[in-house]
């Protein structure tokens, strides 16, 4: 890290870091998907109305981006599902972690996604979009959100039941997923590759469908 991005990173962490403490680390095998509970104890999480994002930090002057989900206001925990399936400062943090570490982050912000009420909703991308879809869930306070996640590891498919999310191998068989929703209104959210979500979204649209689409991309 050079000089001055090294200053920049350490004024931007003694103005905005706060930490968090993980209480469990859950490994899906094969181990590239892990889901991080972690206790916030300055984190007020009961007006949360749409998904957030968290800044987090995974190495000296590396954050990334994660999705708190499954949190409990009360107990100020939450979850954070770390998609480790390529090489990179994030996956190799996630490797590392163990119950009882600090967590350092810069504190949350909205992700502006928030659940269409009264309408058919549907979420799909892969696995970085996991967090992102299952905290768009509990937004919907019980409405359905059906959700569909690319993974091509074959272990990983018990562990999205277990999340009612259905498992598809591919961007083919996640279109197919969709068809056979046969939707022609409600709301559609896409996330995860760039590409990926340009690609649904245009065909979804091509293919007739009169509802709203949004899309976010997580990584190229």
């Amino acid at each position: 890290m050079n000089i001055i991005k090294k200053a920049a990173t350490s004024l931007l962490e003694s103005a905005f870091a706060r930490e968090g403490r993980i209480l469990s680390v859950k490994s899906w095998q094969p181990d590239t998907v892990f889901e991080l509970e972690v206790h916030f104890p300055e984190m007020s999480m009961s007006k949360w109305t749409t998904t957030q994002h968290m800044k987090v930090k995974v190495a000296e002057g590396a954050y990334r981006d994660y999705t708190p989900t499954m949190w409990n206001a009360a107990k100020q925990t939450c979850t954070l599902v770390v998609d480790a399936v390529h090489d990179g400062p994030g996956s190799r943090w996630a490797r590392r972690l163990r119950a009882g570490d600090a967590l350092v982050h810069l504190g949350v912000a909205s992700a502006l996604d928030k659940p269409e009420l009264d309408t058919p909703m549907f979420a799909m991308g892969d696995l970085s979009a996991l967090g992102h879809f299952t905290a768009l869930r509990q937004l919907a306070a019980g409405q359905p959100v059906q959700i569909a996640v690319e993974a091509h590891a074959a272990g990983h498919e018990s562990y999205l039941r277990e999340l009612h999310v259905t498992p598809v191998a591919s961007e083919a068989a996640l279109l197919q997923w969709w068809r056979n929703q046969q939707a022609t209104g409600g709301m559609v959210y896409l996330a995860g590759n760039m590409r990926s979500c340009i690609n649904l979204r245009k065909t979804i649209k091509a293919e007739g469908f009169n509802g709203r689409v949004r899309a976010h991309g997580f990584w190229k």
